[in-house]
């Protein structure tokens, strides 16, 4: 038991990189997420300003 009381430290560490990983792992995803979002949702804003100019037979 010995040896599992001084590695604890050195797993608690592993464990701590792991889950930090994941967390900006989960923010870049966030981040991705959100960008696609604006990107769309200027894509959106230049059609209706095209149809604007068009004179929208919608």
């Amino acid at each position: 038991m010995v040896l599992a009381v001084s590695r604890a430290p050195y797993r608690d560490r592993m464990e701590r990189r792991v889950h930090n990983r994941e967390h900006l792992e989960r923010r870049a995803l966030y981040r991705a997420h959100m960008e696609r979002r604006v990107h769309n949702w200027e894509h959106l804003e230049r059609r209706a300003h095209k149809w604007e100019r068009l004179g929208s037979p919608r």
